[in-house]
């Protein structure tokens, strides 16, 4: 095997690691997201019910 075939398949082998790499943290990244989101929406909803308990006590 001579050493230019051997220096593209170790370079096919980097970027195909990179790929990879890439392809994780993508994942875990909109895994964040959506978790940011979810607490999000529940501070809001919290928020919300606290308003309207104090619409309630106001108007009853």
């Amino acid at each position: 095997m001579s050493y230019e075939l051997i220096g593209i398949i170790l370079l096919g082998l980097l970027l195909g690691t990179g790929q990879i790499i890439s392809i994780v943290i993508s994942i875990r990244g909109f895994q964040e997201m959506s978790r940011i989101q979810r607490a999000i929406a529940g501070l809001i909803v919290q928020e919300s019910e606290k308003v309207q308990a104090l619409l309630r006590e106001a108007s009853g």
